[in-house]
């Protein structure tokens, strides 16, 4: 699905009550908590849904979606409190959240629920793919398979990269907040990474190509569920590196086609 399909028509207008940098000031990497307050009637919000942000840059407008990380009712009719996890990365939309101060006005549009459903057998493999977008996108699946309370017997990935998306496949090392944001995340990520079903090391010097070939083999496994965030053009360039992997483009193809017909290929694009 692309973010331009999502119904925009409900909107409310939020205050920015609290924007705190989460990453010390020498990291490279900036992330910021930002609390946003909505007062009066309109939809209920639920931690793991999703607001959109709309922002114009250059005569170019840019909408992302934003998971809501916790939801505190506000004594006194004071409304409610939605907390964001948000990284600077030089687009329009991030920029505008992080130079937000406290008392600014932002529109928010939504809520959206999250897209990625969790699968019932637990014995399912569960790959998610972070195309540009790193693996912020994929917190709330990974905090309902932790929270599940169950012993996960199928395989974890999580891969990211800036061109086809599995360049990487993501460790959760302790020092890696910019990418799990909160210990919450980072805890769950670990304990799915460490199941007695997962490998707990990587291997040294792996690179793309090795990345590729694990995932065709996973890919022909019916238990797979695959999970995709990013662009048009990353989505493309994936489909070129897999057909290389598979042995040509109609190998690939037809492996892509199966997992959407059992509605075992999600993803969810923009621009």
């Amino acid at each position: 699905m692309h973010l331009s399909k999502l119904d925009r028509s409900r909107a409310a207008t939020a205050l920015v009550a609290r924007n705190a940098r989460v990453t010390a000031a020498s990291d490279p990497v900036e992330v910021r908590r930002l609390v946003l307050n909505i007062t009066g009637p309109g939809e209920r919000h639920y931690e793991g849904q999703a607001l959109g942000i709309a922002v114009a840059r250059d005569g170019r407008e840019t909408f992302r979606l934003y998971t809501i990380a916790e939801v505190t009712p506000v004594p006194g009719d004071g409304g409610i409190d939605l907390a964001l996890y948000v990284r600077r990365c030089g687009g329009p939309v991030s920029d505008y959240l992080c130079d937000r101060a406290p008392g600014d006005v932002v529109t928010v549009h939504g809520p959206y629920d999250y897209r990625f459903r969790l699968p019932m057998d637990r014995r399912s493999n569960l790959v998610m793919i972070g195309a540009g977008s790193g693996v912020a996108p994929f917190r709330a699946l990974v905090h309902k398979a932790y929270e599940s309370r169950v012993d996960w017997k199928g395989k974890v990935r999580i891969y990211y990269g800036p061109t086809t998306g599995v360049e990487t496949i993501y460790n959760n090392e302790p020092g890696d907040i910019g990418q799990y944001f909160d210990r919450r995340t980072f805890r769950a990520m670990d304990a799915l990474k460490t199941r007695r079903s997962i490998p707990g090391s990587h291997e040294p010097g792996r690179g793309l190509a090795e990345n590729l070939a694990e995932l065709w083999d996973l890919v022909l496994d019916p238990d797979t569920y695959v999970y995709l965030v990013g662009t048009p053009a990353h989505v493309a360039a994936l489909d070129t590196a897999m057909a290389g992997a598979a042995g040509g483009e109609d190998a690939w193809t037809r492996a892509k086609d199966a997992l959407a017909r059992r509605n075992h290929w999600a993803e969810l694009l923009f621009d």
